[in-house]
């Protein structure tokens, strides 16, 4: 269950980061506000090892740059069904589905786990 919370996490700080960057930047608010959503993120992980919860066994934590990494492309979906190229585009569409199954495989199955290990 630890994989799949920290899975669950990377996910909505890479969600929030993601649209941090993607806002105007012309003022400060906007990279300010995600640089601290990122900031606390990693204060929970420092949090939970502190306590002795999810993160205590540090096999578990390496599945929250996964959830940032899968949460970026989806960020950006409805601007990549905007490309011209529809190759380019169907093999990025792909590309993310097959991410993010691969990172769901990860974070619900032992056996993948143990098979990657």
């Amino acid at each position: 269950m630890a994989y799949i919370g920290l899975f669950s996490m990377g996910l909505f700080v890479g969600c929030v980061v993601m649209l941090g960057f993607s806002r105007r930047r012309d003022n400060f608010l906007a990279p300010g506000v995600t640089v601290l959503g990122a900031t606390l993120a990693a204060v929970m992980i420092v949090f939970l090892d502190q306590i002795g919860g999810v993160a205590a066994d540090h096999k578990s934590v390496f599945m929250y740059p996964i959830g940032l990494i899968t949460a970026m492309p989806w960020c950006h979906i409805q601007s990549i069904f905007a490309w011209k190229n529809r190759f380019a585009r169907y093999g990025c569409i792909l590309g993310t589905t097959i991410l993010t199954l691969a990172a769901l495989a990860l974070a619900l199955s032992p056996q993948v786990r143990a098979a990657v290990q």
